[in-house]
């Protein structure tokens, strides 16, 4: 995880964001509260950085991400696409 402001650019809202760079619970794991409490600390660790919103990137098909994330109240607000070349 970590802590980054918006670049100065006039068609952007300045504003403090946490980036959650990875979060991965082995599957014998999964749906113990793991995650969530993973999830929990990386909140309250951006909130002592002054961030004021957590993003992440989850892949196109991982619908078990999506559903976790979903329960967390995460919202999709972008998409990025990609073209081999």
């Amino acid at each position: 995880m970590r802590a980054y402001d918006t670049p100065t650019d006039p068609s952007m809202v300045p504003r403090r964001r946490a980036h959650v760079e990875a979060l991965v619970v082995d599957e014998r794991h999964r749906r113990a509260g793991v995650g969530r409490s993973l999830m929990a600390a990386a909140t309250a660790w951006a909130r002592e950085r002054g961030a004021v919103e957590i993003v992440l990137t989850v892949w196109a098909g991982n619908a078990v991400a999506d559903a976790f994330y979903a329960r967390l109240g995460y919202r999709v607000v972008s998409q990025a696409l990609s073209k081999t070349i």
